[in-house]
């Protein structure tokens, strides 16, 4: 019997999430998003917490949602053996990084080498927004899907390179599919 596949789901999804379809027209995303948070099919990290916390307007809808008494169903914590290989990424790949840690004056820690090192470590799926960007002349961004792929950690990108968000019908087909079974 095949195991069920866990996704641990990086700020990205969430926040397109709520942009793109908003709880108060897209309910059915929403119920589903619950039901897989509850029955453990996702996860974020309390990095992933903290990031949306640091990144978030206190009034956003996603992070009321996230208040309303979510916390414990939804989030993992990260351990120290999480945070040592984190490092390790982190320093083999520094542009992971570089670009996302200052908003305005404040320096702020971002998830995603620990959510690729919690995927790593614990055999989860990373469930990402961003867009694993084909090489151009120069420099090229290095995101989530990047050292995922160099890490060999499975990884799902939502948003294709050329396509706007498809998180929700991923919710609902392949999420909702695996709630409804559990």
């Amino acid at each position: 019997m095949d195991e069920a596949i866990i996704y641990n789901v990086d700020a990205s999804t969430l926040i397109y999430l709520e942009k793109y379809y908003p709880r108060k027209d897209f309910a059915l995303i929403w119920v589903n998003l619950e039901k897989a948070f509850e029955s453990g099919t996702i996860y974020i990290l309390d990095k992933t917490w903290k990031e949306i916390h640091d990144y978030t307007d206190k009034e956003d809808p996603l992070l009321v949602w996230m208040e309303e008494g979510r916390k414990a169903k939804m989030v993992r914590k990260t351990e120290d053996k999480h945070t040592v290989k984190a490092a390790e990424i982190t320093h083999d790949n520094p542009e992971l990084v570089k670009d996302n840690v200052s908003v305005g004056s404040a320096i702020k820690e971002v998830a995603d080498p620990y959510i690729i090192a919690h995927s790593l470590l614990e055999k989860t799926t990373v469930l990402t927004g961003e867009k694993k960007y084909l090489p151009k002349s120069g420099s090229q961004k290095i995101r989530i899907p990047h050292v995922c792929e160099k890490y060999n950690v499975p990884c799902v990108c939502l948003k294709a390179a050329d396509q706007e968000a498809v998180v929700p019908l991923y919710l609902i087909q392949t999420l909702s599919l695996n709630v409804h079974g559990a």
